[in-house]
Formats: C-alpha cells, structure tokens, sequence
C-alpha cells in the first residue's frame, strides 16, 4: 500500500512524469522499481492532461498516487525488522494522509491516482467479492482509477459492474486499463 504525491507547474509536468526525483513514496527502492508500465502510463496520462486544460499561471497541481492496497482495509502487524510491534497500513491511516496533503494544498489542485490491484488480498474483500473496499474508497474522492491484474479476480462481469457501473459500485472513473473493458466480455 503506498501514498505518493507529485506537485509540479504545467511547464514542468511532462518532464516530472520521466524523472521520479518529484516523488515523496512510501514504498522502498525495490517496490519502486516494479511498479506496472500502466501506472507510469497513467500518471504521464494524468500530467499532460492536467498541463493542457490548466491555464499557466494556475497551473500547480498535486499528484496524490495511491496503489496496491489489496483489500487490507485495517493495519497489520509490521514485518519490518527495524519497526516490530508497529503496524502498517490500513485505510483510515491512508485517508488521514490524503486529507493532510489535500488540506495544505490549494483546494481544487489536488487529483488522487489509485493505480490497482485493490479488491483483492483480504477475507472482508473475499467475502464480498471486493464490494467492501469499493463502499470504503468511493468516500476517498479518487478522481482516476486504474484496475491492476487482481481487480480482475472476481471475473469480467464482476470488474465491468466494479469499475464501469453507476455509483457506489465503482471507485472512480476507470482512465486506463491492463484489459480492453470494450472487448471484456468477448473474452470470457
């Protein structure tokens, strides 16, 4: 589960998306360096957007990157050898960060990515087929939404009722996909 954010002007913005030296990440160097092609697709997407349709001297805009959280909607103990007995995670945790970061900056600039894999992983999003996580998230204002490999998991009618549904089904408007939603049910 991570929380990045990216601040960055509409002239730099396309520069920023190659260079992840604007990144404050809570993942580790290796984490990093596995991240999916689409995410780095979908935040470029995201940029040049936000650089096209914001006028220049308005144009600051915070990046809120959210991901992998995989159904772990409480903290968990940390396996971490430097932090025993702390906790990790959990969506409460990641919502107060969220509006932190969101309360210093100028409201209306802030977009909130999350980039997958995020029904799957926990007994509340098993048993619910990850309906749990989506009536937490919908409260979390994500502006775009990317669903990874194991947001497929519940099979394609269930992802095309999860992520292209009316609301509250869906966390937010899917920007991109790793699966042609179009052609999603030719392919079950």
């Amino acid at each position: 589960m991570a929380i990045s954010t990216y601040a960055m002007s509409a002239f730099s913005a396309m520069s920023a998306a190659m260079s992840a030296s604007t990144a404050m990440s809570t993942h580790n160097t290796a984490s990093r360096s596995r991240r999916h092609p689409i995410e780095r697709l979908c935040a470029a997407f995201a940029i040049a957007l936000a650089a096209l349709i914001t006028p220049a001297a308005a144009a600051e805009v915070t990046f809120i990157h959210m991901g992998d959280v995989h159904g772990h909607m409480v903290p968990r103990p940390s396996l971490h050898p430097k932090t025993p007995g702390a906790t990790d995670g959990g969506l409460a945790r990641m919502m107060a960060a969220i509006n932190e970061i969101r309360a210093r900056r100028t409201r209306g600039k802030t977009l909130l990515i999350n980039t997958g894999d995020t029904i799957q992983g926990s007994a509340e999003a098993l048993f619910t087929r990850g309906q749990a996580l989506v009536d937490v998230l919908n409260r979390f204002r994500i502006d775009a939404y990317t669903p990874g490999n194991w947001d497929w998991v519940y099979g394609v009618d269930r992802a095309l009722e999860l992520f292209t549904g009316a609301a509250p089904k869906r966390i937010a408007p899917a920007a991109a996909c790793c699966h042609p939603i179009s052609s999603a049910k030719s392919m079950a």
